[in-house]
Order: C-alpha cells, then sequence, then structure tokens
C-alpha cells in the first residue's frame, strides 16, 4: 500500500494513528472524493447499500455521521483531519463496525490526513488536487471514465480499477436517465447487466453518483436488488 507523502501533516497522522491504536487497521475504509455535495450524498448512497446488504458500517460526511445504525447531525464546517479521522475509526472499531465511509476533499489530502490508512475503495467523483494520492493508495479505484481520468491507472492491478460513465467500456455505464422533481432514474449496464435505479436525488449529478456506487458494488459482489433497494433507501437531507 502506497502510505503517502511523508511530510509535516503526514507525521502528525501518523501520530494521531499511534495514539488510536491504528483502528483502521481492522476496518475497510472507503473513501469518497468530490467537491460539495456530490461527495457527501455519494457516501449517504454507500452506506445505505451497504447496510442494504447485512454490513456493519458506518459515515463520516459533511453536516452528518452514523456509526452502528446512530445518526447525528453536525452543521459546523466539515474539515477532515487526521484527528478527526482517526477518533472516527476508533469509535467504528469499539462498535464493531466493518466498514467505515468517509467524506474526503482536497483538505483532506493536502493534510495527507489518510496517511498509513489502508484504503480499501476511493471513488473519485471528480478532479482536483488529491486525485492522483487517492488512486495510488487505494486497493481499488472507482474512477469518471474521462481521459483525465483514466491516464492514472497506469501500473495499476488488473481488476483494480473500475470506471463509471457513459462511454462503451465504463464498468458501470449509464445508458438512460430521467430527471424529476423529486429524483432521478439511471439504467446501467453493470458488467453485462441491466440495472434499474432510482434516487430521491434531484440533481444532474445523481446518474454519475448511482453509478459510482453501483461500480464500488462489484466489487463487494453486491447483488443488483440489494443495490437498488440501497440507492432508494436514502433520503437527502433538505
Amino acid at each position: 500500500m502506497n502510505k503517502g507523502k511523508i511530510t509535516l501533516g503526514a507525521r502528525w497522522a501518523n501520530i494521531m494513528a499511534k495514539i488510536a491504536k491504528f483502528p483502521a487497521q481492522s476496518l475497510k475504509v472507503i473513501a469518497v472524493y468530490g467537491q460539495g455535495g456530490n461527495a457527501t450524498d455519494t457516501a449517504n448512497l454507500v452506506l445505505e447499500v451497504l447496510k442494504a446488504d447485512g454490513r456493519k458500517a458506518a459515515m463520516l460526511a459533511d453536516k452528518s455521521f452514523e456509526i452502528a445504525g446512530h445518526r447525528e447531525y453536525d452543521d459546523t464546517p466539515y474539515k477532515p483531519t487526521a484527528g478527526l479521522f482517526q477518533r472516527f475509526f476508533a469509535a467504528c472499531k469499539k462498535a464493531g463496525q466493518e466498514f467505515a465511509v468517509l467524506e474526503v476533499n482536497d483538505l483532506a489530502m493536502v493534510k495527507t490526513a489518510l496517511y498509513n490508512v489502508p484504503v480499501f475503495a476511493g471513488l473519485v467523483l471528480g478532479g482536483g488536487t488529491g486525485v492522483e494520492e487517492l488512486v495510488q493508495m487505494s486497493k481499488f479505484a472507482i474512477l469518471p471514465d474521462g481521459e483525465e481520468f483514466l491516464s492514472l491507472l497506469n501500473g495499476r492491478v488488473a481488476g483494480s480499477a473500475l470506471t463509471f460513465g457513459r462511454s462503451r467500456a465504463a464498468t458501470a455505464r449509464i445508458d438512460n436517465t430521467k430527471f424529476y422533481k423529486k429524483g432521478t432514474e439511471a439504467q446501467l449496464l453493470l458488467v453485462g447487466r441491466r440495472v434499474e435505479l432510482a434516487t430521491f436525488l434531484a440533481s444532474e449529478q445523481a446518474p454519475e453518483e448511482m453509478a459510482a456506487v453501483a461500480a464500488l458494488a462489484t466489487t463487494l459482489q453486491i447483488p443488483s436488488d440489494i443495490l437498488e433497494s440501497g440507492i432508494a433507501s436514502y433520503m437527502p437531507e433538505k
């Protein structure tokens, strides 16, 4: 695993991990990278799909976090630091969680907040300064199917990189979409099978967000019906 750059931030992250006794080592960490609400919504979609499949999953994102089914809300500005992550991992381990879903942004990557954290999967929703590093440190990298992202995949082990989008080669290919006032529908071709997904998210980014989660689901062998019900169960905060 690529541990990341050994910067002052990395050293601090390592100190925080030592104090917490490296709780992330016992978790499957899923880092959702993006800017603004799309990363928040996608982290929530991942959480709901994992729970629908019977996995013990927790989530830390902007405005809220959830551990062992207990959710709390926080309107203070989201500052994903190494200290915050390690406290979250420690709480997840204590609660017997298997998965820890994180919303990650440029600040977290610049501060090397994920240094020495074994990232099971990195979901990238858009470009930014932290994309390349997250791709390198993730066991599974899930990326948009654009050229700017595909260039980051050189040297990766076959099967460890998955893509989503509208190209023929995408792991989760978006074929058709329908937008409504209170939701979105998308028809995907997911590893050769048709999947119909629907969400209460009403935004232009919703099809890509659902497709990214669908690509992740293939790494965990989550059945299509569970994927569909998990995504449909997410109720966005107003």
